[in-house]
């Protein structure tokens, strides 16, 4: 890892595929390069899966990489295909907002409880 600082994300959540390239593409689209990766699972399925990305923002802050991610209004006069769409950029925004309020220590996790304030 080089001499700039890294940003530290934390995830837990129910194992399913594709959670690593979701959040490895979520990085790459904002900019973002991986310095370091962990990541296990308590099952084989059906488990809980963690992990723990390291990474730098190029020329970006924490607070510009939140704002990049813009909500999203839906109607029913959407397709399918832009729904789906539209729902993948609401989960990076929750995703985006989670990252900083765990960096700001709002998040607490106790036993099987997630707390935000």
């Amino acid at each position: 890892m080089s001499g700039r600082s890294a940003t530290h994300l934390l995830i837990s959540s129910p194992d399913r595929p594709g959670i690593v390239a979701a959040v490895s593409r979520l990085l790459f689209e904002r900019g973002a390069n991986i310095v370091e990766a962990d990541q296990y699972a308590t099952e084989i399925e059906g488990g809980t899966f963690y992990m723990r990305m390291a990474f730098q923002l190029e020329g970006t802050s924490a607070d510009d990489f939140e704002r990049g991610f813009a909500a999203a209004r839906v109607s029913h006069r959407h397709a399918s295909g832009e729904l789906a769409a539209i729902a993948r950029d609401i989960e990076r925004i929750v995703l985006a907002r989670a990252f900083r309020w765990h960096l700001q220590d709002r998040v607490i996790v106790h036993e099987n409880r997630t707390v935000v304030f």
